[in-house]
């Protein structure tokens, strides 16, 4: 290490390296481990020619190349730093850093050293003069570039004087676009200017880099020059103070920028566009006639083989072949049809010559290649850091083979014989190799290694293995005639041979310590894939130990498992916890094998007996359990097992034989279960650790039961599915309702394992809801025509079930006909001769739709409606007597419910029985209140927000069929909601399958016109974004002021302030009275009104909001249009008489409120449907929609979504199509959402 320190040091520095502390904390500048890096470096002595000069230093670095460094201490005790290596772009180096820690030793950081120098440095500094008009037409601007430099008086001078001398010259500027001094990355237009200086018969190196108006480089190697070196991270980047050389450099380039104006502004990607399509005239010649008369060129590959690695080079040509020099240009020059030399005088013109076949095989292949070693190259330069270079792989006149591209070329030279050069040793020699399938032999010799004395040392292993090329699916070996293709299973194996393979030969060396480890362990493995050859053998075995076997003695005592295990070698035998009871371990033994089984016998046992040396379980039925599963069956593998007759007697049953008798009585199920082997006690309690999650059972009598089987499991779920007690389990004999059977039937079925007998009448009641189309229930007359084929399987599956006294949910989509099926039910039954009153409960809104619906389809049914005064309803009721249907509304219902008392109803429906979703609600109780023979619920939704309300509806149909709503809840509702236990969401499907019948309108009605769907999005403007902005705050403050508890117990304010969001969506009038702004979506709605209008189709426009249906009547009042308004004031004989006119008469728009008309009217005389806000439950949209798309509809009815952008809105169309799931995976009906359900989350999520 030689240091050179030009000026006076004078103070005495610390011993160990360290100086003493400075105004300088250069360590500062660098990253931890590059800090790390450069103390390495500046220890291991790499730092040479250490020059120190005032406040400046130089020295070179030796790393992977010898680096210059730079570093200059300036007058506010910053550093600027500078080095050549190729990572100084990204920050300082770790050769930065082993320089400074030399200088530090040296004193160059000491205080009073550095304000000494700066003293003497404090000059008045002048900043130079570069008008600005002088570069109006110049891109790069040195009035704006040099804002920052300035000079000493003195400099300057001599700066001029160094110009006229010339001992300063400009000898090169290069421009181009770079993102290399861009601190984001972005590409920047830059000049870089380069010249000399010349000094004391030296000359030294001058360079600036700057931007269009910035000074991004700087570099003068000029001896003793001070403010010289700068790099474009260092903190001093901006301050520039030049020294003379570098002044005069400046005035070089301001002359040299005036007369030349170097660079364009054309870009980068620009210039390499303008270089391929430009660079050569396009051919003349017409595309059709392009080859026609050319002759073929060939592309003839050639390869060569080496320790390092496998090439492959090409020739081309017509009938004289010339080498490929550049590969990536021959791509280049294909791709864009110009041409290729061939030597001096010839060429190939790809614009009217093309490839033979086999070449143009071989060229995809360059191809490929190429464009692959490009993309690399990029992405290790975009990612350049301390590591190696990606080594280039298409470069010049070959690329390197390997991996797909080696498999890749295989294929296409299968079948040919081409040229090859090998290179594997001293020599070289020329081939013509063909290809062939061929595995590699391998031929091994073991023989003795004797030392001079002739003590056995060991074993050496010796063979002839060439050197193998890796693909990727197959690796390669060449012989003097073929390259050969050879498995890659085999090749993994040699691998450690190949490794160390040289000249084609392999050779190592076996100790005699680790002699057993190689024949028992590896040799078996290396037999597989070569011929082992023994010289000596008699020899080796001498010195061969027999190899270890094991041995397993297992008793059973006191409810404790022992197991004493032993290695064997040959007649001797060793106890494995003589190392733990402290004995000595022969060193001829097996230690890794030994050990690995110890490990083995921890992991099986939770004791040890150190008396008896014997692994124990101490009486852990788990731990049991697992050894007698898994561990005594692994222990046969690894050795001889022997075992006691008192271990023997544990027992492992596998298989569980349980017979199942099912039939059917007077409504009720009869279900018997006998076992062989075990009694129904034990079976019980089998079940019981089944539910519990165990993996096993322990009889009495100490036997274990694997109740891992798909049995046990079955008669599981059917013991919690129907509800078994267990007292009537233990007997063997259950009596169940009916309506069970259909469970019981799909569960037997799916399990073999399980033996049933079914009765007759079981099977009969099985078969008829199988082929409900096979029934004899016939469609009543009048409606024979009129019923559909899907309206006639819908009636036939609600006579079978009410045959059999079950009930059913008809949850045909909307539009379908559901009353329609029911009227046809209630028409046969009166037909039938069948007796008594059928009660219709449906919503207010349906009462006159009911009737109107009876009056045309079954006028012989004598109607009655329960509506009109307290009295007047009560009278109804008690009149009863004579009348087949009365109807009334789960309002009145409910009012009523007492005067039903004493009243039995034949058949009792529930029209949208959505309305008893809450079982809690007065609604729900009355009509369950309600004594009927049958009981049928008709929906399109049955699910709209939770699982609950379908408990609901089945609580109502058949009571407990659902089990009590905590039972439904703990083992069905909470697992499918909050865990998506599949397991739980079939157990739910298959119980409510037999009792929904749900058909959608795709699948049933193929005359249905289409459907089309389209959100529109309206934009605020700037006042109304405004006041939804401030909503938005005030809403958050209080979601996010609130807990999770403080927020249940406050949803109705929450959803006030939700609401007021949506109302400013839809025009902030709705939520400010004084508001005289534009509303986004009421211009776009009038808008969309007016086209359609234009193109004769008819409208509905459908909100939440009352109010906003009036702001739109006025609208429309405006504009002329006709109208009609349905809201929840209108009654309900006006709603029918409304919804006629609307179907006849030319009125085209058609206001409706969203609940009040969303059910229960036939608007086909519409075509277009606005949802002008949307609602949290998409049902109810849907249901809107398909007052319009249903049953009489002959035009394609297009449904608008007007949506307000970045608002609420957009994600409660979100939150809509998020939670469809949970309803298609029991239903595959639409989900729905509710402010009331949602978490502290979803609301946040909301805003």
């Amino acid at each position: 290490m030689r240091r050179k320190c030009i000026g006076v040091l004078k103070r005495a520095f610390l011993h160990e390296g360290y100086g003493s502390v400075a105004i300088v904390k250069w360590q500062n500048y660098f990253p931890w481990k590059i800090l790390q890096r450069g103390r390495e470096y500046y220890r291991e002595g790499n730092i040479d020619d250490l020059i120190i000069d005032g406040l400046s230093l130089e020295a070179y670095v030796f790393g992977r190349d010898v680096y210059h460094v730079h570093v200059k201490i300036t007058e506010n005790h910053k550093l600027a730093m500078d080095c050549s290596c190729p990572y100084n772009a990204t920050g300082p180096c770790k050769h930065l850093a082993a320089a400074l820690f030399l200088a530090e030793q040296e004193g160059f950081f000491d205080d009073e050293r550095i304000n000494e120098f700066l003293g003497k440095n404090d000059k008045t500094f002048i900043k130079p003069s570069f008008p600005a008009s002088e570069y109006d037409e110049c891109i790069f601007n040195l009035a704006e570039i040099t804002r920052k430099v300035c000079c000493t008086e003195e400099a300057y001078e001599k700066a001029k004087k160094l110009v006229q001398q010339q001992d300063v010259v400009l000898t090169s500027c290069d421009t181009e676009e770079n993102n290399f001094y861009s601190p984001d990355s972005k590409k920047i237009l830059t000049a870089r200017i380069e010249g000399y200086a010349f000094f004391s018969n030296g000359r030294y190196p001058l360079k600036i880099v700057f931007s269009e108006d910035d000074i991004l480089a700087i570099e003068c190697s000029v001896p003793r020059a001070q403010f010289s070196y700068f790099a474009h991270w260092s903190p001093e980047a901006k301050r520039f103070k030049f020294n003379a050389y570098l002044m005069a450099f400046l005035l070089l380039i301001d002359a040299y920028i005036k007369e030349h104006n170097p660079s364009d502004y054309t870009s980068t990607a620009g210039r390499e566009l303008l270089e391929l399509y430009s660079s050569k005239p396009k051919s003349l010649i017409p595309a059709m006639q392009k080859h026609s008369n050319a002759s073929m060129v060939q592309l003839v590959p050639r390869l060569e083989f080496s320790e390092d690695a496998l090439n492959l080079s090409f020739k081309i040509g017509r009938d004289k072949l010339f080498v490929v020099k550049n590969i990536p240009g021959l791509v280049k020059e294909y791709s864009f049809n110009s041409e290729h030399a061939l030597g001096s005088k010839d060429s190939i013109n790809f614009s009217i010559e093309k490839f033979t076949e086999a070449a143009d095989k071989y060229y995809t292949l360059l191809r490929e290649v190429v464009e692959e070693d490009n993309f690399r190259t990029a992405e290790n330069m975009k990612y350049r850091s301390y590591g190696v270079p990606v080594k280039s792989i298409a470069s010049g006149n070959s690329i390197l083979l390997f991996g797909k591209t080696l498999d890749s070329f295989y294929e296409l030279a299968s079948g040919t014989k081409i040229e090859a050069i090998c290179k594997l040793s001293d020599s070289s020699k020329k081939l013509i190799l063909g290809f062939r399938d061929k595995n590699l032999d391998v031929n091994l010799i073991l023989s003795p290694d004797m030392n001079k004395k002739g003590v056995f040392k060991g074993i050496n292993v010796e063979g002839n293995l060439p050197r193998v090329y890796q693909g990727s699916r197959f690796a390669y070996f060449n012989d003097d005639y073929y390259l050969n293709r050879m498995d890659i299973a085999l090749f993994n194996k040699l691998q450690p041979l190949l490794k160390h393979s040289e000249n084609g030969k392999v050779s190592l060396k076996i100790g005699r310590k680790d002699l057993n480890r190689f024949y028992y362990q590896v040799l078996p493995e290396l037999e597989s894939c070569a011929q082992i050859i023994e010289h000596d053998a008699a020899v080796i075995e001498k010195y061969l130990q027999p190899e270890v076997k094991f041995s397993f003695f297992l008793d059973y005592q006191q409810g404790k498992i022992f197991c004493v295990a032993k290695a064997c070698y040959g007649e001797e035998q060793y106890n494995l916890l003589d190392a733990l009871a402290g004995n000595i371990i022969a060193a001829d033994r097996d230690a890794d094998k030994e050990k690995q089984l110890v490990e083995l016998l921890h992991y099986y046992f939770n004791d040890v007996d150190m008396t008896e040396l014997a692994f124990v379980i101490d009486k852990d039925e788990d731990v049991m359990w697992k050894f007698l599963e898994n561990g005594v069956a692994q222990l046969m593998e690894l050795g001889d097992v022997n075992t006691t007759d008192a271990f023997q007697r544990i027992k492992i049953h596998n298989k569980v034989n349980v017979s199942v008798g099912v039939s059917i009585d007077s409504g009720l199920m009869d279900l018997s279960l006998s076992t062989s082997e075990i009694s129904l006690e034990d079976l019980l309690a089998i079940i019981g650790s089944y539910k519990n999650k165990k993996k096993y059972h322990r009889l009495r009598n100490g036997d274990f039961v694997n109740i891992t089987n798909k049995a046990i499991e079955e008669l599981a779920d059917m013991f919690t599915a129907m509800r078994i007690a267990p007292k009537d389990f233990v007997k063997g004999k259950m009596q169940l309702p009916a309506y069970r059977a259909f469970y019981l039937d799909k569960m037997l079925e799916q399990n073999a394992d399980l033996y049933t007998e079914r009765d007759s009448n079981f099977r009969r009641l099985i078969k008829e809801f199988k082929v409900i189309n096979e029934s004899d229930f016939e469609v009543p007359l009048s409606l024979a025509k009129v019923m559909r084929n899907y309206q006639e399987y819908g009636y036939k599956w609600l006579r079978t079930l009410a045959a059999y006294g079950f009930g059913g949910v008809l949850a045909d989509d909307m539009g379908l006909g559901k009353t329609l099926q029911s009227i046809a039910v209630l028409a046969a039954a009166k037909e039938a001769g069948e007796e008594g009153t059928s009660l219709i409960v449906c919503p207010a809104s349906l009462i006159y739709n009911w009737q109107e619906e009876f009056t045309h389809f079954a006028p012989a049914l004598k109607i009655i409606l329960i509506v009109g005064t307290q009295k007047e309803r009560e009278e109804k009721i008690a009149q009863l007597t004579g009348y087949d249907v009365a109807i009334t509304s789960y309002d009145l219902l409910k009012r009523d419910i007492s005067v039903y008392d004493g009243k039995t109803f034949n058949y009792e429906f529930i029209d949208e029985a959505q309305f008893i979703k809450n079982h809690t609600t007065a609604a729900a109780k009355s009509v369950k209140l309600i004594k009927s023979k049958h009981r049928f619920a008709l929906t399109g939704t049955p699910i709209e927000n939770r699982l609950s309300e379908l408990w609901s509806i089945f609580d109502y149909l058949m009571p407990g069929y659902l089990y009590e709503y905590s039972c439904f809840k703990k083992e069905l509702e909470q697992p499918i909601v909050k865990s998506n236990d599949e397991a739980a969401a079939k157990r739910l499907k298959q119980l409510i399958a037999p009792f929904i019948l749900r058909r959608l309108k795709k699948d049933v009605l193929n005359e249905l016109p289409e459907k089309i769907e389209e959100v529109r999005i309206a934009c605020f403007d700037a006042k109304q974004q405004a006041l939804y902005d401030g909503q938005v705050v005030k809403t958050l403050k209080l979601v996010q002021s609130q807990s999770e508890e403080e927020l249940s117990k406050s949803k109705i304010q929450i959803l006030a302030e939700l609401m007021r969001l949506r109302q400013i969506c839809c025009d902030p009038g709705l939520a400010f009275s004084n508001y005289e702004g534009a509303s986004a979506k009421r211009e776009l709605c009038l808008e969309m009104v007016q086209s359609a209008i234009a193109g004769e189709h008819k409208v509905l426009i459908f909100s939440q909001f009352k109010s906003m249906l009036e702001l739109l009547a006025e609208d429309l009042q405006r504009e002329g249009i006709g109208y009609y308004t349905i809201t929840g004031a209108t009654p309900k004989e006006k709603r029918l008489e409304l919804v006629r006119a609307f179907n006849n008469d030319a009125t085209p728009v058609f206001l409706i409120s969203l609940k009040a008309g969303g059910t229960g009217l036939n608007l086909t005389g519409a075509d277009v449907v606005i949802h002008y806000d949307p609602w949290w439950n998409v049902a109810a949209q849907n249901q809107a929609t398909d007052r319009a798309h249903r049953i009489g509809q002959e035009k394609v009815v297009s449904v608008y979504k007007l949506v307000a952008k970045n608002s609420i809105e957009e994600k409660i169309l979100k939150m809509q199509n998020d939670k469809q799931n949970l309803a298609e995976s029991i239903l595959s009906v639409d989900g729905r959402n509710s402010i009331f359900t949602m978490s502290k989350e979803e609301l946040l999520n909301l805003l």
